[in-house]
């Protein structure tokens, strides 16, 4: 009787446990359908949301064909499986997504970078143990005004296309040019903000050598020409002063070919250069700005805004506009940067940093964008060619090395220096090629601000200035010169 009820009770337990191993492998066997329904809910928000003309061949077969290609394989294993097999895959499955999200969960603590320009230079300087001023422009604006000091935050040229700053300015006036004879506070990527005063006209450059009327050498460019954002003395146009006495800077951020233009026109054909550096960063050859009528009128040999003789008017909205523009933008800033840390983990089952990470492949699957037409941008730098060479001076292209070329490899094949240079040459103005050459540099992160995505630092403006005066040395001696009295050309 004994051995009856042990008998009976084994067999309860074998079918108990059997029960249990059918009722898991039944749950696994569902959970594989439920993910081959995934993968073609996958399928039809991929067909709804991707546009399948922006798609490569190679795009097209893994977006479209790798959801239904996996529903079918989960389909046949769910139900060809043993119970074993079919609960242990479903297991495997379920490890590695915790797996990529413990990875996601490490990403988003060691390596997330705030939006913030200000608080990822903020945070990079503290690891490397660099002092930082972490106050925000409108601050710096803000303290030097309570110490009686005409300060005025810095604009680029290219926010005039921002329709609020432009309904604030007014639509019948481009500005080219800062507050005059004013502190403009910059922008600060290395630890300390560059600040610095405007001559007469509003640029970068000691006070009355503008007003002397001439000048050796006049650079026009964007940021990296003005000197973002190392101090006064330091850009590779300060540098080229340190030779060069009668060397004027023209930079301005935002700055792209139509405003170079119209840059050219406004201030710098009235000093009669001879020599005047056209200065463009890779994206720079875009003719980004021609949407705005004014900037479009430059292409018209004849047309002018005459900035000069309206130089107060223009003032005038700029002081009534800068100040409190860039309080609000300080203030978005601030709360942009504050909520992208609130939300920094409510995210983190998208995986958006390990799938920022795979933005190299996503290029793999899309069609490369048809070539930018240049025929614009040429005749831009030609008309700028012909108006300098209309007085007897010289146009020269300096190409500037961007850390996303240099460094990081970032920019796109029809943006990249070499294309540049190509583009232009039929235009037949002397260039030098500034990125080339930071290019055979042994390690030309290190001449970036921090070491990261920013502009360069002091020695990378001195790289460039020695690069530029020794190339003006070779092919233009008779039009420089070293006398700091001299005034006519």
């Amino acid at each position: 009787m004994c051995e009856t009820d042990t008998a009976v009770a084994a067999s309860q337990v074998r079918v108990s446990a059997g029960v249990r191993r059918s009722g898991t492998a039944l749950m696994a066997r569902a959970g594989l359908y439920c993910a081959a329904g995934g993968c073609l809910a996958a399928e039809l928000l991929l067909a709804w949301k991707l546009h399948t003309s922006s798609l490569s061949p190679l795009g097209k077969l893994i977006v479209f064909g790798a959801p239904p290609l996996a529903a079918a394989v989960l389909l046949v294993l769910a139900r060809r499986l043993s119970d074993y097999a079919v609960s242990r895959l479903l297991l495997e499955c379920l490890v590695f997504v915790i797996g990529l999200a413990c990875v996601e969960v490490g990403l988003s603590q060691f390596a997330w970078v705030s939006p913030s320009r200000h608080v990822q230079h903020a945070t990079v300087a503290r690891r490397l143990g660099v002092p930082y001023d972490q106050r925000y422009t409108s601050q710096v604006v803000a303290d030097l005004r309570a110490r009686g000091v005409t300060a005025y935050p810095a604009y680029a040229r290219d926010w005039l296309m921002w329709p609020s700053l432009r309904a604030r300015i007014g639509a019948d006036i481009y500005p080219l040019a800062q507050v005059s004879n004013s502190t403009i506070v910059e922008c600060n990527e290395g630890g300390r903000f560059l600040i610095w005063h405007s001559d007469e006209l509003g640029f970068n450059n000691p006070p009355g050598l503008a007003a002397q009327g001439t000048a050796d050498i006049a650079a026009i460019g964007s940021s990296y020409t003005l000197g973002h954002c190392v101090q006064p003395n330091e850009s590779y146009v300060a540098r080229l002063r340190e030779r060069y006495p009668h060397t004027l800077n023209f930079g301005m951020g935002g700055t792209f070919l139509p405003s170079m233009l119209a840059t050219l026109r406004e201030f710098v054909a009235p000093l009669r250069p001879r020599i005047v550096i056209w200065a463009m960063y890779p994206n720079a050859i875009d003719t980004h700005g021609l949407a705005d009528p004014i900037l479009r009128g430059y292409l018209q040999p004849d047309f002018t805004q005459h900035l000069l003789a309206r130089q107060a008017e223009m003032e005038q909205r700029l002081r009534a506009t800068l100040v409190p523009m860039q309080a609000d933008l300080d203030r978005e800033s601030i709360a942009s940067a504050a909520d992208a840390e609130r939300r920094r983990w409510h995210d983190v089952l998208k995986f958006p940093l390990l799938r920022e990470r795979l933005m190299p492949l996503k290029a793999l699957l899309q069609k490369p964008p048809p070539p930018e037409d240049d025929r614009q941008a040429v005749a831009i730098v030609s008309l700028a060619k012909s108006t300098v060479e209309s007085w007897g001076g010289q146009l020269v292209v300096v190409i500037i090395p961007m850390y996303a070329e240099i460094v990081a490899g970032q920019i796109p094949a029809d943006r990249r220096h070499d294309h540049v240079v190509s583009t232009l040459r039929p235009t037949g103005v002397h260039i030098i090629d500034g990125a080339a050459y930071f290019l055979r540099q042994k390690d030309p992160a290190m001449l970036y601000s921090l070491g990261i995505d920013s502009h360069m630092n002091a020695a990378g403006h001195r790289l460039l200035a020695d690069y530029v005066a020794a190339d003006l040395e070779r092919n233009y001696p008779q039009r420089l010169s070293h006398d700091p009295t001299r005034i006519a050309p």
